[in-house]
């Protein structure tokens, strides 16, 4: 879901406003200092380089500190909650999420609070914790009466719903109806919203694409995935890009594909170590085991399935050595 979620609006559109302004900016260097480490950390973020864009947030956060600066501040702790959640480290986003909480009640800032909870709800969902992530999400979600959605539809709702239904989904083999159900409100979501954007409808491409490839229409599923993924190359959105191979090697598994499927495999774990996507690695390296095994490449299967269990467990990673492992493989088609 992460692939969908941006950094806030607001912070944005603070710093090109501050950037683009022909007025001459006559405030202290260390203001300008902390707007520019917050600029060059989403400009990192779009580009999923999170290492980077940590150290800027990190730098961000420590300027705004040092002039108690506490809007700045909240700024710098959600966006680093933002960075640590796309690259899966769990405990930083846990740590950013509370220290956020804390500014923003001592700001006494109420608006912030849905962005917050979101932000915990994916958290919560990401570490496997449904129930509590869905308590978090279901207030923040639009209204509804059946299948159809009863109010106009905000950035944040829409998201939010899309995690509600990636949270559905993930149970799809053994309840359709629900995930039925939380598509068509996605759906219906779409036909009452005004801000949704190609990347929204390339995360709406997707469910349709699992939807069809459930009920056993796997060329039109196809389809979708392919629409999904010409949306996102042109956006560079490499998670978003790597999520979608991911499907379509999946599609080609039930196809009884195997070369296919693992040469989509290939394409999105290339993306994953690229942006040292800990828990995107892992999981395309179990179902690239998964594919080994289908082909009685027993050793290929072993060994696949030991780094995915290495990278879990340990997150002392050695990325050279599994960089070298895996991409330096050609590919197998296009």
């Amino acid at each position: 879901m992460s692939n969908v979620i941006k950094l806030s609006g607001l912070l944005l559109a603070l710093i090109l406003l501050t950037a683009c302004s022909g007025v001459s900016d006559t405030r202290p260097e260390v203001i300008r200092k902390s707007e520019r480490y917050l600029k060059q950390g989403v400009e990192a973020y779009g580009n999923s380089d999170y290492v980077a864009a940590t150290d800027f947030f990190t730098r961000a956060l420590a300027h705004y500190r040092s002039i108690d600066d506490l809007e700045g501040t909240l700024f710098s702790h959600i966006n680093l909650a933002e960075t640590a959640m796309a690259a899966g480290a769990y405990d930083a986003v846990r740590q950013q999420l509370s220290d956020a909480d804390r500014v923003a009640k001592t700001l006494g800032k109420t608006e912030y609070e849905p962005r917050l909870n979101l932000l915990w709800a994916q958290s919560y969902w990401r570490e496997g914790l449904k129930d509590k992530a869905l308590d978090t999400l279901s207030p923040l979600l639009p209204l509804f009466s059946a299948e159809q959605v009863q109010q106009s539809v905000g950035t944040l709702e829409l998201t939010a719903l899309m995690l509600r239904t990636g949270i559905a989904f993930s149970s799809l083999e053994e309840d359709a109806k629900d995930a039925q159900l939380w598509l068509r409100r996605l759906e219906s979501a779409f036909e009452r919203s005004s801000n949704t954007s190609p990347l929204h409808q390339a995360r709406l491409y997707r469910f349709q694409g699992q939807w069809l490839m459930h009920q056993g229409e796997l060329v039109q599923a196809g389809k979708l995935f392919q629409d999904a993924l010409n949306i996102y190359r042109p956006a560079a959105s490499r998670p978003a890009i790597a999520a979608t191979l991911s499907e379509s090697a999946r599609l080609a598994i039930r196809l009884h594909k195997w070369q296919q499927a693992e040469d989509f495999l290939l394409r999105a774990l290339f993306i994953r170590v690229w942006i040292l996507d800990r828990i995107g690695s892992a999981e395309v390296l179990q179902l690239l085991s998964e594919v080994y095994r289908a082909q009685q490449r027993q050793s290929a299967a072993e060994e696949a399935a030991e780094w995915s269990r290495h990278i879990r467990e340990d997150k002392a990673t050695d990325w050279r050595n599994l960089g070298q492992q895996y991409l330096q493989r050609p590919l197998i088609s296009r």
